[in-house]
């Protein structure tokens, strides 16, 4: 396993080393791998890679060489190094979203757990279902006034009181008070 990940990571460094002034001198695989990370289809990559035999069906070369290991290591290895690209320009960019933040806090959970710091390992999981709405609110309610000594207009005027800082974060249900005589 050590071997495929060392000739994936060389396959990778051939691929953004020599890719990125548009070098000619990759070498097909590494032309493989770019092009399919590119552009997901493998067919495609095959052929823009030199790679076709006329023996062969696109379709079978480009599963022969998308089985083989070093290449399945290079491919994941561009990929992640795409996705951390892409969060690092969004960043720069200014742009924070509720999935950058989740990822960077699930990044934050594995190196605390792989770190045996369970405690902020179990903090970040903790910040993540608050973020995703998985932790209820419990909201505790204690009456001073008994509402059953109060008028009608003593009672709304409270209500409204009560619920005007709700309101205005809009975390409450908006709705129709309607008197309803007993007789």
């Amino acid at each position: 396993m050590a071997d495929e990940e060392e000739a994936g990571e060389e396959l990778w460094a051939q691929t953004v080393m020599h890719g990125v002034n548009g070098d000619t001198s990759m070498t097909p695989d590494a032309v493989f791998v770019r092009q399919y990370v590119k552009t997901g289809d493998a067919m495609l990559a095959v052929s823009q890679a030199g790679l076709t035999d006329s023996r062969y069906p696109l379709s079978v070369m480009a599963e022969h060489h998308l089985s083989r290991p070093e290449i399945r290591a290079a491919i994941e290895i561009q990929q992640q190094l795409m996705k951390q690209e892409e969060k690092r320009r969004a960043r720069m960019a200014g742009g924070y979203s509720l999935q950058l933040l989740l990822d960077d806090l699930e990044i934050l959970h594995q190196q605390a757990r792989e770190g045996g710091a369970f405690a902020p390992a179990i903090s970040a999981k903790k910040v993540q279902a608050q973020m995703l709405g998985y932790l209820d609110k419990t909201v505790h309610v204690t009456h001073s006034v008994e509402p059953r000594e109060m008028t009608t207009d003593e009672l709304r005027r409270r209500i409204a009181e009560l619920s005007a800082p709700a309101l205005e974060d809009k975390s409450i249900i908006e709705g129709d008070f309607t008197e309803l005589n007993n007789g």
